[in-house]
């Protein structure tokens, strides 16, 4: 599972054949699967210590779990 970094800002989280690109700015962050959208992240606006800071959701915006890394929710979402 490579976790690459392209900048100072910006990072790609590889799980299988998921791809998920983003940013310290990013909010939302598509999921590809060989290029076609597979998924969402979504990280919480208000910083909360005791609940987690990004949410996964599959194409049809059921929400598959939360965490505070994203290669763990790229793999519910592989595994779902």
């Amino acid at each position: 599972m490579p976790v690459i970094r392209l900048n100072d800002t910006t990072m790609r989280v590889i799980v299988g054949d998921l791809v998920a690109e983003y940013s310290t700015a990013s909010q939302y962050v598509t999921v590809f699967r060989d290029g076609q959208p597979a998924g969402s992240l979504s990280r919480r606006r208000v910083i909360d210590h005791k609940a987690c800071e990004w949410s996964i959701f599959d194409r049809s915006g059921r929400k598959l779990g939360e965490h505070n890394m994203v290669s763990p929710l790229l793999h519910k979402l592989r595994n779902a």
